[in-house]
């Protein structure tokens, strides 16, 4: 499990080996460094990196757990490298009724809503972000990182690299056709209980880089978060200040401007 604080620092993005033509290599690959040259080359790195990791997201998030009608919300999200920030409107009958608000920081992880107030952040879940995309593409590209082909399902379509990391037992699963990554699995080492799952899908290219739609978890083996932002801004220029709770995130906004998408 992720227990302990890290600096998220940028690593130098490793030269990607030349002559890679996706569409035609064979998808048996016999290391793991040319699954993971494939597939940051399916997201254009190390060019499209830093506008991979500089994001703002509009969409829904799903009401969890799921009852017999699905139920979503109006979901805002930002990214700035390490810095993340999600807005949620809670909707009744088209009246936002709760505002929820995560922001993670260099010094500040703070969750906050309209009827609970402030709460703190778990640092672990604050470290997740070291590993789920897209900032896994800048991690896995750093010197010094290296991982280990596994064995998964043979009819999966998939290849799957085991990384090791402080205790952390990281799976990245890429599909062997596109090469473009479908899941990010976090194990602990210490705690065989811990189990973090993240899927990509719905992918779309976004101004030419393919960027995925749909993000569905699980923690613990139990439904954690699904969302989808159909629309994505790559290569935003974000303030840092903009990732805390502010005095505008605290007031609950008309709900034409957030139900309608």
């Amino acid at each position: 499990m992720v227990m302990s604080s890290r600096s998220f620092r940028l690593g130098a993005v490793a030269a990607l080996a030349a002559g890679i033509v996706l569409a035609s290599c064979s998808s048996h690959v016999k290391d793991p460094g040319t699954a993971i040259d494939r597939m940051l080359a399916a997201y254009g790195c190390p060019k499209n990196l830093p506008r991979l990791t500089d994001y703002v997201g509009r969409g829904f998030v799903k009401q969890l757990p799921l009852g017999h009608v699905a139920v979503s919300h109006p979901f805002d999200l930002y990214q700035k490298g390490a810095r993340y920030k999600t807005k949620t409107w809670l909707i009744q009958e088209g009246i936002p009724v709760d505002m929820q608000v995560l922001a993670v920081a260099d010094s500040e992880r703070t969750r906050w809503t309209y009827r609970d107030g402030y709460s703190s952040v778990p640092q672990w879940e604050a470290d997740l972000l070291l590993y789920r995309f897209p900032l896994v593409l800048q991690w896995v590209s750093s010197p010094g990182i290296e991982g280990r082909l596994i064995e998964g399902d043979a009819d999966d379509g998939s290849v799957r690299i085991r990384f090791e990391n402080d205790g952390d037992l990281i799976t990245l699963v890429i599909d062997d056709k596109d090469w473009l990554l479908r899941q990010m699995i976090l194990e602990s080492e210490a705690d065989t209980l811990f189990r973090f799952e993240e899927a990509y899908g719905d992918y779309r290219k976004v101004d030419g880089v393919w960027f995925p739609n749909r993000f569905t978890a699980s923690f613990r083996g139990r439904p954690y978060y699904e969302f989808m932002i159909p629309s994505i801004e790559l290569g935003a220029d974000l303030p840092d200040s903009i990732f805390a709770v502010l005095p505008a995130d605290t007031v609950l906004p008309p709900p034409a401007t957030n139900t309608e998408r």
